[in-house]
């Protein structure tokens, strides 16, 4: 197994663990602290992402590295829109005074950054994982003047 290959593989597991921690997090209102995952959430967004994980794992085991790009790139992009949208929204509520009276002191809604972090540590990684610059093995280069056969010389 490669570095590149290996590297491919933690990736992508690391995007597919990053999907069930939580992106936001809120105070229920009989207390404790809840959260929700992108996975848990109820659009299929989060399946989305285990599936482009999932993609990646087999891509990097089947040694077809280039196109881990394909579904590496799709999850940093939707990634990308989903915290912008995420972010909207609760600005949105937060910028509303009556809602802001209520749900600031009963609620407490905010981005979790764990969840966050592993998706996009996990995407962008995957999407480098052809580019790096490990080698691919061992190389095998004879230095120039020399053959194989030299090699044998040395046995009497």
């Amino acid at each position: 197994m490669t570095k590149r290959q290996i590297f491919g593989l933690v990736s992508a597991v690391v995007l597919l663990l990053g999907a069930f921690f939580p992106i936001v997090e809120f105070n229920g209102i009989l207390g404790g602290t809840k959260s929700v995952s992108y996975f848990g959430d109820n659009n299929s967004y989060g399946k989305l992402i285990v599936l482009y994980a999932i993609a990646g794992i087999v891509l990097a085991a089947l040694r077809q590295e280039r196109w881990i790009i394909i579904p590496a790139g799709i999850a940093v992009l939707q990634l990308a829109y989903a915290l912008y949208e995420y972010n909207n929204a609760l600005t949105s509520v937060t910028n509303n005074p009556w809602a802001e009276l209520f749900l600031q002191q009963a609620l407490n809604i905010q981005l979790s950054p764990i969840g966050w972090v592993l998706m996009f540590a996990g995407a962008i990684g995957l999407a480098l994982t052809p580019y790096l610059p490990f080698s691919s093995g061992i190389s095998h280069r004879v230095p120039m003047g020399k053959s194989s056969k030299d090699d044998n010389n040395f046995f009497i």
